[in-house]
């Protein structure tokens, strides 16, 4: 199972070659932004959502383990040539600090990365731009918007720019690309959540936006 952050943003734009689950924090740059609008994307739908532990972190696969360390028997059975699920249960990041960032008193049972301590909850917690942020806001929204479970797709004059309109008038844009997309908006109606800053009616590249009333 890949998380979000490592799965979606190749869908984006032109793809990136790049490993997505190797070095550093996977949260960053263009990855994060995909990753955060296809996740704006998928609640914005009809129907049930799936989120893996670590999403809200915006949390990507932990690639860089040791094979003494890892666990998984994918990874045995393939004579390591698969590494198996062990990066996506390597155990999540409370804090900023301690023996396993939080999750325990007896240390992590995968070994954690150091970049988990600028992922953890306690450096996301409050900070308004970061990904649990955007996440405890979009599934507050999602749930006062339940709609039937049915959707109305909307012209955008662009192939790269999704629109639909649920029953109660709540819509979703996306824009795959990376060109900016002038939103036309009815009166009354207003962004109220977006997964990239936007400047007015401008939704830039790789965004997401949920927009309501009218």
């Amino acid at each position: 199972m890949l998380r979000r952050v490592a799965r979606h943003p190749l869908q984006f734009g032109s793809g990136m070659g790049v490993p997505l689950t190797r070095g550093g924090r996977g949260g960053s740059g263009a990855i994060s932004r995909r990753a955060r609008a296809a996740s704006l994307f998928l609640l914005g739908l009809p129907g049930s959502a799936y989120l893996y532990q670590g999403e809200e972190l915006g949390l990507h696969e932990v690639a860089e383990i040791p094979a003494d360390q890892r666990q998984d028997p994918t990874f045995f059975r393939t004579h390591q040539e698969q590494y198996g699920r062990d990066g996506c249960r390597v155990p999540l990041p409370w804090t900023r600090e301690g023996s396993s960032f939080g999750f325990g008193s007896g240390g992590a049972h995968l070994p954690q990365p150091s970049w988990f301590a600028d992922a953890s909850v306690e450096a996301e917690e409050g900070d308004p731009a970061s990904t649990l942020t955007l996440y405890r806001r979009a599934l507050a929204l999602r749930h006062e918007l339940l709609a039937p479970e049915r959707l109305e797709w909307v012209e955008t004059g662009r192939d790269d720019v999704l629109r639909f309109r649920r029953p109660n008038g709540w819509e979703v844009v996306t824009v795959f690309g990376s060109a900016a997309f002038v939103l036309s908006l009815a009166p009354g109606q207003r962004v109220v959540l977006s997964s990239a800053p936007i400047d007015g009616h401008t939704v830039p590249g790789e965004t997401t936006v949920w927009i309501t009333g009218g």
